[in-house]
């Protein structure tokens, strides 16, 4: 089993590094630790706005640094950190997300998922509860990106203890997706050295 968790500012290219990881193997399933906190935002905005219709999280993904209406005129961004660092993790604990994203790698595995990437890491608590319960089958990709940074955003770096890559993603797609090869090519010799 594998574990990738992709660390980066946004707009540094992790959703698009997912993707291609997920091409290149097989039995792969794409997580966020975010998914809980989006599915709670979205609720409260319509019980807030009083409509029945919730829009998918994927429809802000463009978007989500833009004040928007059905945000009551927030940016998706800014209710999703507060729904996380005000509400949630105050209630249910710093690493809540972690546990949850535990729990539901443990349920697909069961299921024949081997491979899982996680394309919105940068919590070290979420980070760590994966490391205590998959420990040296987690690997970080540390995404770089000129003109990216962590400011205005509740993400930062991951603390170091993990099988660390990185990627600057400054070039084409087809740069990134040699990269992510190379990365994946790195872990499968490393995998088999340390069952050798």
């Amino acid at each position: 089993m594998n574990i990738f968790l992709l660390n980066g500012p946004p707009r540094s290219g992790k959703d698009a590094t997912g993707k291609l990881i997920a091409q290149m193997l097989p039995d792969t399933s794409v997580l966020k630790f975010a998914e809980p906190v989006k599915m709670v935002a979205h609720a409260t905005m319509r019980m807030l706005r009083g409509e029945g219709v919730v829009p998918l999280s994927e429809a802000f993904d463009l978007c989500k640094d833009e004040p928007s209406p059905y945000f009551l005129g927030k940016t998706p961004r800014e209710v999703y950190i507060a729904t996380s660092e005000a509400y949630c993790k105050p209630l249910f604990g710093e690493n809540i997300f972690g546990q949850l994203l535990a729990t539901q790698i443990k349920k697909k595995k069961e299921d024949g998922i081997t491979n899982f990437i996680v394309t919105d890491s940068g919590f070290s608590g979420e980070a760590q509860v994966l490391g205590e319960h998959f420990g040296d089958q987690i690997f970080v990709l540390n995404l770089h990106r000129h003109g990216t940074s962590f400011d205005n955003d509740s993400r930062g770096r991951l603390p170091e203890g993990f099988h660390e890559y990185e990627i600057q993603n400054n070039g084409t797609h087809g740069e990134l997706r040699v990269r992510v090869a190379e990365i994946l090519s790195d872990i499968e010799a490393y995998k088999d050295g340390a069952h050798d």
